[in-house]
């Protein structure tokens, strides 16, 4: 079978990268359509790539693309990515989101002389392209988008098969307990993880954020017939256009559960002290 290449020279293995997975919104009757979301995908290239490398990096970011929000839910914007070529110690690196501006979008360093596998099991343009699922929440709030952001990469490339839900799981559980430690001091759960972010100790603010998710997760399976990213579907789906603070994000995920599970959540987090909460983990 032949390639298809749409203009510009992007090719597309439709059938073998894209086709392959199926998606359906929650509530929502219609497969997420796998041509919509490759129209809906730009390139800019910030350095020279031959154009052997392009096709190949631009079939494995539609791929990452698509899982992404087969995952998380059709963004309601067209997905950039900036790529500059680097030689590293690994397949990406100064990878980073912009959520404004000209250059909104995953920024994306990377070394085309690693193998497709190598690239699609790095979590970082899964971590990258998750950020986006939020509305820009402000420096303070790093330490919740963040979190964000790295609960749902895993989960991301457990729902694509990069990774089981059994490493997953095993993943979450090692990183929490490494940064138990960090949370064994004086102060509320936001007070502690403040001070980490402000100290640039990014596994204890990025994994503790990380635990309002796993527990959000776990909430919603027991008491709600449903899970974090199921809400996460809904939410690209119908809610997001309007919010701009983390609060308006809390209460937009409320109201698609009907009920104020995550503001009592996120209450706690504020006013109970982080070994407290941490134990709750």
């Amino acid at each position: 079978m032949k390639k298809m290449r749409l203009k510009g020279g992007f090719i597309l293995l439709l059938f073998t990268v894209l086709m392959s997975f199926s998606a359906r919104a929650v509530g929502d009757e219609t497969q997420l359509d796998s041509v919509q979301i490759v129209k809906d995908v730009e390139f800019v290239w910030k350095t020279s790539f031959t154009q052997k490398e392009k096709d190949r990096i631009e079939n494995l970011l539609y791929s990452c693309a698509y899982q992404a929000q087969k995952s998380l839910g059709k963004y309601p914007f067209k997905l950039r990515f900036f790529c500059t070529k680097r030689n590293m110690n690994g397949p990406l690196g100064g990878c980073r989101a912009k959520f404004s501006g000209p250059e909104k979008g995953v920024h994306l360093g990377i070394d085309p002389r690693y193998s497709d596998s190598e690239f699609m099991r790095d979590w970082r343009t899964h971590h990258e392209i998750s950020h986006l699922a939020l509305p820009a929440l402000g420096k303070r709030n790093r330490w919740f988008f963040e979190g964000f952001a790295t609960y749902c990469s895993r989960q991301i490339m457990a729902e694509a098969n990069l990774l089981s839900y059994a490493e997953v799981d095993s993943i979450n559980k090692a990183r929490v307990d490494a940064i138990r430690e960090d949370f064994d001091q004086k102060g509320t759960f936001l007070e502690v993880i403040i001070y980490h972010q402000e100290h640039w100790n990014f596994s204890a603010y990025y994994w503790g954020g990380a635990t309002y998710f796993l527990r959000a997760d776990r909430i919603l399976k027991k008491r709600y017939d449903t899970s974090m990213m199921e809400v996460l579907r809904e939410y690209q789906l119908k809610e997001r256009n309007d919010d701009r603070v983390l609060l308006d994000v809390i209460h937009s995920w409320d109201a698609i559960i009907g009920d104020a599970m995550f503001s009592r959540l996120m209450k706690e987090y504020r006013t109970v002290s982080a070994k407290t909460v941490m134990s709750r983990v």
